[in-house]
């Protein structure tokens, strides 16, 4: 926990990153939990726990089906979430996964928010079509998205983790022990 000020600067850097998607060519990769896993491992100094949450997480997701290209389940956010306060709490795998579901569920919901405002980019890029603009299609299409992603996503994910790290630990040492074995 000594050094949640980094883990969460670099995971809402990565969360802002992997969700950008410029020309959509490797964005699935880093979504994916597993290879969060290593980045935050070497940055809290336990990659072999950190690679085990990362797998154990990205199990859930693994069969992941975007109908319609709308996410169930944010594995991005739920991993990052997971690992990183599970890692700061020396939880177990199934603690780790009860930390990040919500957290998947919540990202979601961000996501659909960040896809509504994008769509505005979409007809301002049609403007700048019209005119010749390349400039502006350019920034409609990479730049704005990009800002938008370190605006709505980087805020949650440091605070989630820089200051959750705490209150994670209180609830989860007030559930009682049928709640987490079962």
């Amino acid at each position: 926990m000594n050094n949640m000020l980094g883990v969460a600067i670099f995971c809402g850097l990565w969360y802002a990153f992997a969700g950008w998607r410029p020309c959509y060519l490797t964005h699935t990769i880093w979504l994916a939990p597993l290879t969060a896993a290593l980045p935050i491992g070497i940055i809290m100094g336990d990659i072999p726990n950190a690679m085990i949450l990362g797998s154990a997480i990205g199990m859930l997701y693994v069969g992941l089906v975007a109908p319609g290209a709308e996410i169930p389940a944010d594995t991005s956010s739920a991993g990052l979430i997971g690992i990183a306060i599970g890692l700061a709490i020396g939880a177990d795998t199934g603690t780790a996964i009860a930390i990040a579901v919500p957290f998947g569920v919540l990202g979601v919901f961000l996501n659909t928010l960040r896809r509504i405002i994008n769509a505005r980019f979409a007809h301002m890029a049609d403007k700048h079509a019209l005119t010749g603009n390349i400039d502006g299609i350019r920034n409609c299409a990479v730049w704005w998205p990009l800002a938008l992603n370190l605006a709505t996503k980087f805020p949650p994910m440091f605070i989630a983790i820089y200051f959750g790290t705490g209150v994670v630990e209180k609830v989860i040492d007030a559930l009682p022990a049928w709640v987490m074995t079962g």
